[in-house]
């Protein structure tokens, strides 16, 4: 998704285009990379011989065996990661994610992208594209690493709620209509954020319900923005 939305804002974007794109490719980029050296450490530190109830499966990047470990470990079983280490790959991964979210203070990039992007670049990046960042937080660092998820809970949660919060207030004052939709969309993605950080079935199920009702609204308002 990094390299066809950029290449979307720089062709087809507008006045101010490449200084949007770039800004978005080095934020983007510079998190995927960050994420990318925390699952390879994940792979590298796993021990050859590695097993789950019995079987063999060796280093593997496989999600639910690497999720099947970690549940293994939190009933008593053996993990081969220690606690410290899990809590510094979770926080590589969730940098990676709040940037894609994004969540304050990893949101410059969005209005930018927003304000230069071509209509259909808008409904794309709103609809879709941000989504992915909350998906993958549910996907990776929640599942693989659920003890430093609980640690880094209140952090999450004020991260949430710092986003929720600063992007309604810098929303009203706003005079371009999409940066004004941009900074509404940092506010939704605080609330989903908050919902993932309860670290609870009722708080995961409204974060997925948000994620749902954002990638309709939003959307459609880049549309009417654009029309």
């Amino acid at each position: 998704t990094l390299i066809p939305m950029f290449f979307l804002i720089l062709k087809w974007g507008g006045y101010d285009r490449k200084y949007a794109s770039q800004k978005f490719f080095i934020y983007t980029f510079t998190a995927s990379v960050i994420m990318l050296l925390g699952l390879v450490t994940v792979y590298f530190l796993q021990p050859e011989n590695l097993s789950y109830a019995g079987a063999w499966t060796g280093r593997t990047f496989d999600i639910p065996t690497l999720t099947l470990h970690a549940q293994s470990a939190n009933a008593g079983g053996a993990w081969f990661l220690g606690e410290s280490l899990q809590k510094i790959l979770f926080v590589m991964l969730m940098i990676g994610f709040l940037v894609k979210l994004p969540s304050v203070p990893f949101h410059t990039w969005l209005p930018d992208a927003h304000v230069q992007a071509p209509t259909g670049g808008s409904m794309l990046l709103a609809g879709v594209m941000l989504k992915m960042g909350a998906y993958g937080m549910f996907r990776l660092p929640l599942a693989m690493f659920p003890h430093a998820a609980e640690h880094f809970q209140f952090a999450l949660m004020t991260l949430g709620m710092i986003s929720l919060v600063w992007g309604a207030i810098v929303c009203l004052g706003q005079t371009n209509l999409k940066k004004m939709v941009a900074y509404s969309s940092v506010s939704h993605m605080g609330v989903i954020l908050i919902g993932i950080a309860t670290m609870q079935p009722l708080g995961w199920a409204a974060a997925l319900f948000m994620m749902f009702a954002h990638g309709i609204i939003s959307p459609m308002l880049f549309a009417v923005c654009g029309a």
